[in-house]
């Protein structure tokens, strides 16, 4: 069992239907891939880059239709737009085939599905064949009439209504074999209420409603959204209270940014589908037993949606399912899934065994009716909330420290997970930078943060799983100083000071939390007295935004991690003399194997001062003007000795690499490569006006083959820049605007744009490569992105690259 997610994922496999989390990527992998972009054919004769060429209108076909969705007598109208060419015809395609057909643009029903089924229907040009329009259609499976002792069809399309209200238990259950002790039983109330196009689920602990999860959806208004895994229909819409109070409606995306379609989640009521024949009477459990086919993917696919549908929080495929008939209708559904076992195949043999039951009962049958949220009214003691928002919204120098508690992590070595903070180092010399990196074997997960106008300085301290000296903690310096000139360095420890490593247009106060939020999302939740002040607490109301408030009143990273789970939620404490006290914000990390809770304190604010010392023989951060003062990669000195074919210069008798290392410097080597083409390169001041100070400090030469005798080899020469602005899953959100900042500077440069080579469509899906080519002369610069915040950028002699179609 898992608890609700934003997103509820079309099944990818028979029996598991994969739940896609957002807070997956945030912890993935965020170092470039290598730089080497698009396909780097061997043939050089192609100079299709050298001139500009004008690009054709491009061929878009769309289909549309009034509804989403087709019962068996029904008919449903298909319209189709097919732009871009004189030629607008068009023929279909259905996916998968033999369920729907279509005459003269008219979907009907050819052959009836058992359960709901989505078939996409697709229209291709004619004029251009790699080109299509689609639609995914819900084809709605028709009741089966019958009779299983009390049990009726009857009772199931009654049961099968789109408006209904389901709510009760789930239990998950554990059982250790071995040692009864470690056996656990956890009992979550749930709700979910359905109508047409619309979910709402809610669950909690047992006992906690204070902490209950809410996740609200419906069918979005925009049709034509393009999914992951080929669908196209609505958009998924979280309808929800926003930080500021206000009803908002976003759309839903997987961990990829990819939208997700509305009739790809199965959130409608499936309890229709099932078939009355398939019930047996259980006799000493007096209910209705479903005797599902195993074999068959329909009865497993309608288990799982059933699963999905029904509750807010379960992902798995039913194995046991239960009617419970009373009076002459349908009173509760019992069921359960496939019992898991630890250490072998068997409970005999095992040593462990998981699985989870849920008992429902059903109500407004017909008359649920799912609302959007209204906006909360101001909690008890709000005045004196705002009052603390207020001041720390104003405060320019404040203390803050971060206490992170893992409270779930995986068995196995996690590695360098754990992040926090140990206090203060001890103080150097009088005269040296006070704060130095070191290690402790003890310490406090979190981190401690020292605000100030002019700088805000963050220790931070790792937690190694295993130590050769006992010292298991780890402590950073790093952080953010205002240069006076309406721009601040990032800054790292160097050896003796503070480094600046990158320099940003603006001001640190452009990075402190905001405490932007309305204090009516917040609930009352208790009151305390702490060294003679009265303490008041507040829970928040809406966990849709936890996130987003978490990232208001914190700079600490997992901040961009908050999420609520079981029995966790987001608290802040503030005095009654208009102070934040503390804040604190449960973090799911991979899908819950990582869970944990940040608890922040603040302190010091309007008097928090750095040591007089802290950049003492600062050295500020210098944009590099020239390509003399940047590095090149190794890859420079293997070709400088003639030995491209590495690892071919390597000495299997030393066991060393026969290469002389050639000092040199980027313009040398661009020099080198090019020749009197070389003036052709634009200055990097052009690169830092697009990207900022987000260019790599080395250039990595590269070269490959050409297949000739005569020029066995290309030289080329590759950097990576990024954008500063991506969403929760670094996903670039300012691509566009990056596109017209070099079109703009590269043509004022005296580049050319190259249509033929560059792709900014991102293939069928939207998530190929894209790819922009400017030539000037003998240079072409070829610029990848792979929809994340990286650029990928490599300078060729124009006509060796080609684009790959």
């Amino acid at each position: 069992m898992k608890k609700s997610s934003i997103l509820r994922s079309l099944i990818a496999l028979l029996i598991v239907l994969t739940m896609i989390l957002p807070i997956l990527a945030s912890c993935g992998d965020d170092t470039p891939v290598d730089p080497n972009p698009g396909d780097t054919t061997a043939d050089a004769g192609n100079n299709s880059g050298n001139q500009q060429q004008p690009e054709p209108p491009a061929i878009e076909v769309k289909v549309s239709s009034e509804k989403s969705k087709i019962a068996d007598d029904e008919t449903l109208p298909l319209t189709v737009s097919v732009t871009g060419t004189d030629n607008t015809d068009y023929t279909w395609t259905t996916s998968p085939e033999g369920i729907l057909e279509i005459v003269d643009n008219v979907a009907t029903i050819k052959n009836p599905v058992s359960i709901d089924t989505l078939v996409t229907v697709t229209a291709t040009s004619v004029a251009d064949p790699t080109v299509s329009g689609k639609k995914t259609i819900i084809v709605k499976a028709p009741f089966i009439e019958g009779q299983v002792g009390e049990l009726t069809s009857d009772m199931i399309a009654a049961l099968g209504n789109s408006s209904i209200t389901a709510e009760e238990t789930l239990t998950d259950h554990c059982e250790d074999f071995n040692n009864s002790s470690n056996s656990t039983t956890n009992k979550y109330s749930i709700k979910v209420e359905m109508d047409e196009n619309a979910w709402k689920g809610t669950w909690y602990v047992m006992g906690q409603a204070d902490t209950a999860i809410v996740d609200l959806y419906r069918q979005g208004e925009t049709d034509g959204i393009n999914d992951a895994n080929g669908n196209s229909g609505h958009g998924l819409n979280r309808v929800y209270i926003n930080k500021n109070n206000e009803v908002a409606s976003s759309l839903v995306k997987d961990y990829m940014s990819i939208p997700a379609v509305w009739e790809a989640q199965h959130l409608w009521n499936h309890l229709g589908n099932l078939n009355v024949n398939k019930f047996e009477y259980n006799v000493e459990e007096d209910r209705y037993e479903y005797q599902p086919d195993l074999t068959d993917e329909n009865d497993l696919y309608l288990l799982t949606y059933l699963a999905i549908s029904l509750t807010p929080m379960l992902e798995d495929t039913l194995v046991n399912f239960y009617l419970v008939v009373e009076d002459g209708q349908v009173t509760k559904l019992v069921a359960e899934t496939e019992k898991l076992f630890q250490g072998a195949d068997t409970q005999e043999d095992a040593d462990a065994m998981s699985y989870t039951t849920i008992e429902l009962t059903f109500s407004k049958v017909g008359t649920t009716v799912v609302s959007d949220p209204e906006p909360f009214d101001a909690p008890e003691y709000a005045d004196f909330l705002a009052a603390a928002l207020a001041n720390m919204q104003a405060a320019t120098n404040y203390t803050y420290r971060v206490k992170d508690q893992t409270v779930y992590e995986p068995s196995i070595d996690s590695g360098d997970y754990q992040v926090g903070s140990t206090g203060s180092s001890t103080q150097l010399a009088a005269d040296t930078n006070p704060y130095r990196d070191y290690v402790s074997s003890v310490g406090t997960v979190g981190a401690v943060g020292y605000v100030t106008a002019d700088a805000i300085l963050i220790e931070e301290t790792g937690r190694y799983t295993a130590t050769m000296d006992g010292k298991e903690y780890h402590v950073e310096y790093y952080g953010y100083k205002n240069n006076g000139d309406g721009s601040y360095d990032e800054f790292d420890n160097g050896k003796d000071n503070f480094v600046g490593v990158k320099k940003v247009n603006g001001t640190i106060a452009d990075l402190l939390p905001g405490f932007d939020f309305s204090a009516n999302v917040f609930e009352f939740a208790g009151l305390s007295m702490k060294n003679g002040k009265w303490l008041y607490t507040f829970r928040l109301r809406e966990t849709s935004i936890m996130r987003d408030v978490a990232m208001e009143f914190s700079l600490y990273d997992n901040a961009k991690n908050a999420e609520a789970f079981a029995g966790q939620t987001l608290t802040i404490t503030v005095d009654d003399a208009g102070n934040v006290v503390s804040t604190s914000f449960p973090y799911n990390l991979i899908s819950g194997t990582y869970l944990g809770i940040c608890t922040t304190s603040y302190e010091n604010v309007g008097t928090t001062e750095l040591d007089e010392n802290t950049f003492r023989n600062y050295v500020p951060r210098v944009i590099k003007t020239s390509w003399s003062e940047f590095a090149v990669n190794d890859y420079y000195y293997l070709h400088t000795n003639q030995i491209k074919n590495y690892p071919g210069g390597y000495d299997s008798e030393t066991g060393t690499y026969d290469y002389t290392v050639v000092e040199t410097d980027g313009q040398s080597m661009i020099n080198a490569i090019f020749g009197e083409d070389a003036a052709n390169m634009p200055d990097p001041a052009l690169f830092f006006r697009v990207f900022g100070d987000t260019l790599t400090d080395k250039l990595f030469f590269d070269w490959r083959g050409a297949g000739t005798e005569a020029d066995p080899y290309k030289d080329y020469f590759t950097f990576n820049a990024s954008s500063d602005s991506y969403d929760e899953n670094y996903k670039i959100t300012n691509f566009d605007e990056i596109v017209e900042k070099l079109k703009t500077e590269m043509t004022a440069a005296g580049f050319t744009y190259s249509p033929a080579n560059s792709d900014l469509t991102g293939g069928e899906n939207g998530q190929a490569p894209l790819y922009l080519t400017f030539t000037k002369g003998g240079i072409q610069i070829v610029i990848q992105n792979i929809h994340t915040r990286y650029f990928y950028i490599s300078v060729y002699h124009t006509g060796d690259w080609t684009l790959n179609r």
